[in-house]
């Protein structure tokens, strides 16, 4: 019995670790204090995403808890100030695919794209 709870509590334990993002970068500071937001976005029918970074790479992460993680987008990690104009920021939440805006350049017109909320694959992409 005792042996069962202990094995228990390692697995809770394990878990909650594989499931913290990575948002921090020893050897960067400048980026630890930049725009990038890595709070989780409730979606809709219990979907998941957020921003993640590293020194190596910043990636957008679409997550169907204790179903799939798969990331939707990268922004190169020297472009970081600019995370907010270049990758994905959410614009619509439907029931199975997920509007966003991308691509901004400062003098010229954004990206749109709908990705499907099942598998994270481009639907389509326009610019206005």
């Amino acid at each position: 019995m005792i042996k069962n709870i202990l094995f228990l509590i390692i697995l809770q334990i394990s878990s909650c670790s594989a499931q913290n993002k990575n948002c921090f970068c020893n050897e960067n500071k400048l980026m630890n204090e930049s725009n990038i937001n890595c709070d989780t976005i409730k979606l809709k029918k219990n979907y998941n995403f957020y921003w993640q970074f590293n020194c190596d790479r910043i990636w957008l992460t679409l997550e169907k808890p204790n179903k799939f993680k798969i990331t939707i987008n990268e922004v190169d990690v020297n472009l970081y100030p600019y995370t907010y104009r270049l990758g994905y920021q959410l614009i619509k939440d439907y029931s199975n695919k997920l509007l966003f805006r991308s691509g901004c350049p400062a003098n010229g017109p954004c990206k749109f794209i709908i990705i499907n909320k099942k598998n994270g694959k481009k639907i389509t992409e326009y610019f206005q």
